[in-house]
């Protein structure tokens, strides 16, 4: 006998169900930011710098929650924040979908950028000198420390010829400079002339004699006088001036002014003149004549000295 077995289904196995697990809460990793003075995303008051910060927050569809300092941001499945944190570290502390995790947020301040010193110091140093030797080499000439300032310091201060050199006879240029620790450097300079005489001057310079004037003006406040410097002479020579206060050309008042003339020679020896001017404001005293001078013919001599002749003319 044939023998037949019972049949058998065939059994597919069902597939199995694919499963993907979405975490319950994502924050994100610990960040740090520097400030940028400028940009539109730093803000500084009276309070300090803040820096703006943007960051989100996932809870699988669920309610998530975040806190930090004095705030709180709530919202389902995404919380997306931007806001404004002090410079600082903060910790921000989220939960949603049945746990809970930190991360913290750092603003660093930015380093400000260095301030370049650019301004050079300023520098005073002696006026000019001038004096007289028996010596006809030169002579040992002291003059003032110049003086240096500056914003920040003054690093060195040095001139070409220190104090007490011996000078030759003639003139010589001494420059001093001074500079601080950026680099910046200020120089200024004075001159030191040494005239040679065998014999001690203790003659002062001479000025030609100028006589007093009277102007008129119709202006209560004054007018303006120029005038021709006094000549003057020296047995050696002028080397200061002649200098006369108040200046030629200068506002004299109504009334009386004394203008005084000096000059020095290379000795030292200082000579000086005065003569004084008279504004009379003629609208106050009705006169309106003005005064007029006698002709005078042009004086041509030839000098006899180095530096010129001793004239006498009569005045006008």
């Amino acid at each position: 006998m044939l023998f037949v077995p019972p049949s058998i289904p065939f059994m597919v196995p069902e597939a199995e169900a694919e499963t993907h697990t979405t975490p319950p809460l994502t924050v994100p990793a610990d960040m740090t930011v520097t400030t940028s003075s400028g940009s539109s995303g730093t803000l500084t008051n009276s309070t300090g710098t803040f820096q703006l910060v943007t960051f989100s927050v996932t809870a699988s569809n669920e309610s998530v929650d975040c806190r930090w300092d004095n705030w709180a941001g709530h919202s389902i499945g995404l919380l997306e924040i931007s806001r404004y944190f002090s410079v600082g570290t903060h910790t921000v502390t989220c939960s949603g979908g049945g746990s809970s995790q930190s991360f913290t947020i750092t603003i660093i301040e930015e380093e400000p950028e260095p301030t370049v010193d650019t301004t050079p110091p300023t520098i005073v140093v002696s006026n000019n000198i001038y004096t007289q030797t028996t010596d006809p080499t030169g002579k040992s000439v002291p003059f003032a420390t110049p003086s240096a300032t500056d914003n920040v310091g003054v690093v060195t201060s040095l001139c070409n010829y220190s104090s007490g050199t011996f000078f030759p006879t003639g003139t010589t240029t001494v420059t001093c400079t001074a500079s601080d620790a950026a680099g910046n450097t200020v120089s200024d300079s004075f001159t030191v002339t040494v005239t040679y005489s065998p014999f001690t001057d203790i003659t002062p310079p001479v000025f030609m004699q100028v006589s007093s004037v009277t102007i008129t003006t119709t202006d209560s406040s004054g007018t303006t006088y120029s005038y021709a410097i006094p000549q003057v002479n020296d047995n050696i020579g002028v080397i200061v001036g002649p200098t006369c206060t108040p200046s030629s050309g200068g506002l004299l008042p109504v009334g009386i002014t004394t203008i005084t003339c000096t000059a020095a020679d290379a000795a030292g020896n200082q000579g000086s003149i005065s003569f004084s001017v008279t504004v009379v404001n003629t609208a106050a005293t009705g006169d309106t004549n003005i005064p007029t001078f006698a002709a005078i013919e042009d004086i041509t001599e030839e000098q006899d000295v180095e530096n010129g002749k001793q004239l006498m003319f009569p005045i006008p």
